[in-house]
C-alpha cells in the first residue's frame, strides 16, 4: 500500500481540474484505526484457522501502537496473521 500512498488520477473532461490527487496517510498517522484493523485481521486469521479469537495483552497493544509500520497495513496484516495462530499474543510475539 505504500506505493499507492500518493497517486494522480486524470479528471473527467468536464472537470475544471486536470488532475485529482489523493493522499492516503500511512498507518502510523492514523493510529486510531490500528486497534480496529488489528481486531479485523485477528478475526479473519482465527476464523480461517478455525481457532478461537486470541487475547491481545496490553503490552502487545503498546508495542503495536509504538511501531512505525513502514510496511503499512499489509505489514500489520502479515504480523497479525502469523501471530494469530496462538490463543494469546504476548509482547514477545
Amino acid at each position: 500500500m505504500g506505493c499507492l500512498s500518493r497517486f494522480s488520477v486524470p479528471a473527467r473532461r468536464d472537470s475544471p481540474a486536470s488532475i485529482a490527487t489523493i493522499r492516503l496517510p500511512p498507518l502510523r498517522e492514523h493510529g486510531s484505526d490500528l486497534r480496529l484493523l488489528t481486531e479485523l485481521f485477528l478475526a479473519r486469521a482465527t476464523e480461517t484457522a478455525g481457532r478461537p479469537l486470541p487475547t491481545l495483552h496490553e503490552g502487545a497493544w503498546e508495542k503495536l501502537r509504538a511501531y512505525s509500520w513502514p510496511g503499512n497495513i499489509r505489514q500489520l496484516q502479515y504480523v497479525i496473521h502469523t501471530a494469530g495462530a496462538d490463543r494469546f499474543i504476548r509482547l514477545s510475539d
